[in-house]
């Protein structure tokens, strides 16, 4: 068995457990934080979603030799685009031989020790940072308003546009999409980046403002440091 120590985040208690030499961070503890009674069911809503997808699957190229890409990238067109989607962590393992994430005793466990631009845990806690920090109390109608607008912080950051601007300038294409459908690998990576760095900001209650100009700083940096990134040069041409 492999040994397991606990981290404190914010009065919550995570567990790390060691396998085969790799030390492991517990998802379902940091899905608790989320939905203390639905842990699973957070993960398996997280795992389901596109952007979430194209995170953890690169995540698998780079750091997996034995990855069964043939197969992902088989359902990132089959399945991913649609709503019937689902992905849970007993399927990425069995089906895709995934490291990454794993089942282990009845609980769900994410790599920790990975590349840092990808492994950032608090990127399943992006959406709900903002339901804890900003909008407890408002109606589901408001707050899908807030998380419009967040979306928005984060499209100006990285794209130097909101989602209405991008329709308004491409109207073909809107109609089948929206901006980040379109964008390139590069820019979703860095996204799901400013997604993570945007939750800890906003639990740090920065504002709105203060945010955009950091997140944009953080963008332009990313976009400098790797966008000569031999692997993720390859990666592109493989899911072209």
């Amino acid at each position: 068995m492999g040994k397991t120590k606990e981290i404190q985040v914010n009065n919550n208690s995570i567990k790390i457990k060691r396998i085969h030499n790799v030390d492991y961070i517990s998802l379902t503890d940091l899905a608790k934080y989320v939905n203390e009674d639905d842990p699973s069911g957070v993960i398996r809503n997280w795992m389901s979603n596109k952007n979430s997808f194209a995170f953890y699957s690169l995540w698998e190229e780079i750091n997996n030799m034995d990855f069964n890409s043939v197969e992902s990238h088989g359902i990132k067109i089959s399945e991913v685009p649609y709503n019937r989607f689902t992905m849970t962590p007993n399927r990425w393992k069995k089906e895709f031989n995934a490291i990454g994430i794993i089942p282990s005793s009845g609980r769900y466990r994410m790599q920790w020790n990975a590349n840092r631009i990808l492994t950032k845990a608090n990127y399943l806690l992006h959406t709900e940072a903002i339901k804890n920090y900003i909008v407890p109390e408002l109606t589901d109608e408001q707050k899908q308003h807030v998380y419009a607008e967040e979306a928005d912080v984060l499209n100006v950051a990285l794209f130097g546009m909101t989602a209405k601007e991008w329709r308004l300038l491409n109207p073909e294409e809107a109609r089948g999409g929206n901006i980040r459908d379109y964008t390139d690998l590069l820019h979703l990576i860095i996204l799901n980046n400013l997604e993570n760095i945007n939750a800890e900001l906003i639990a740090l209650g920065m504002s709105q403002n203060e945010r955009l100009v950091r997140l944009n700083v953080t963008a332009k940096n990313q976009i400098k440091l790797l966008k000569d990134n031999a692997r993720i040069k390859e990666l592109t041409l493989l899911v072209e």
